[in-house]
């Protein structure tokens, strides 16, 4: 697999002190990325106030989703009693009935062919990834397979909703886990695993859970996605670079080094050969004007660099698998 089939931009914040026109960060993403040899297919932006792109590479299709997230909610809405409306930690909240139909219906008219390896441009739309795995196993699972999501990430990202079915129920970029156990998303009995959770800047104090419940170590964890190696098993991963330090994502990096979290999704992939991998995505590329500590003062083509060379290496693994 040489090919991601859709980059999703989800922010007019891609635009830098950088680069001099508005488009510019995105169309050197894409540049960029074809120059270590991954092509992008499809790009979808899915901002109301989203500006497409040009030029752009001429094997790119783009495709609009206007108006899905008009009553998108960033972490501003923290300080306006965020936790008590909408259950949870705020960032990207939108509720489900205006964001997760709307979105696969989206991806049912571009017509994408084959499993769907993405980009995700900002992590507080980590809960795209949720829209991607359920559209992945409805696409390319087996009725009656085992189901798990694994999720490389500084962050818990399950929530602890009452009640995840609530017709009002808001969704999140820290609460999406959960939402795997919704009645209504054709997912059967879908496992949550969470790793790489931590911030302290060292591996060892990393945590993991397995739905809401911490497991014990590493070795636990390693173990849990180990019983899915079987030929009845049905995977999707998804990996936020802010699991990393030095990601300069909008929630800054996590415990991991560049090479360590390299060699934690190289070791996942390699553990579970016999499972039907039915999609992948790399989500938090970082982004200008809202890291936590990148600044105008640092480097920040450097950083851009950085996601690029993340991306191209994990996808190579995946493509090696």
């Amino acid at each position: 697999m040489n090919t991601v089939n859709l980059y999703i931009d989800t922010s007019d914040a891609m635009q830098s002190f950088m680069f001099k026109d508005h488009n510019g960060l995105t169309k050197y993403y894409l540049t960029e990325l074809g120059k270590k040899g991954i092509a992008i297919s499809d790009l979808a932006t899915f901002f109301p106030s989203a500006k497409v792109p040009k030029p752009i590479p001429s094997n790119v299709t783009v495709t609009t989703i206007p108006g899905i997230l008009t009553n998108f909610h960033d972490t501003a809405g923290d300080s306006q009693g965020g936790e008590q409306k909408y259950g949870t930690h705020v960032s990207g909240a939108i509720k489900y009935k205006n964001f997760v139909p709307a979105f696969l219906s989206a991806l049912g008219d571009m017509n994408l062919t084959g499993k769907l390896f993405s980009v995700i441009n900002n992590n507080s739309a980590h809960h795209v990834s949720y829209v991607l795995a359920c559209h992945a196993f409805a696409n390319h699972g087996r009725q009656g397979a085992n189901q798990l999501v694994i999720n490389f990430d500084q962050h818990h990202d399950h929530g602890s909703a009452s009640n995840v079915n609530d017709a009002e129920i808001y969704i999140t970029c820290t609460s999406w886990g959960q939402f795997l156990g919704r009645s209504d998303n054709g997912l059967q009995g879908c496992g949550y695993l969470a790793l790489g959770v931590g911030t302290s800047g060292n591996k060892s104090h990393s945590k993991f859970y397995f739905g809401s419940s911490e497991l014990s170590s590493r070795s636990a964890a390693v173990a849990k996605y180990g019983q899915f190696n079987t030929s009845n098993s049905d995977v999707y991963i998804t990996v936020d670079r802010d699991f990393m330090k030095g990601s300069e994502t909008k929630y800054g990096g996590g415990n991991y080094s560049k090479t360590e979290g390299w060699a934690e999704v190289k070791s996942c992939l390699g553990a579970i050969p016999l499972a039907n991998l039915v999609g992948f995505d790399v989500c938090g590329l970082p982004t200008p004007g809202t890291e936590k500590i990148c600044t105008p003062h640092h480097d920040y083509k450097a950083n851009v660099t950085r996601a690029i060379e993340d991306i191209s290496t994990i996808f190579g693994y995946v493509s090696a698998r």
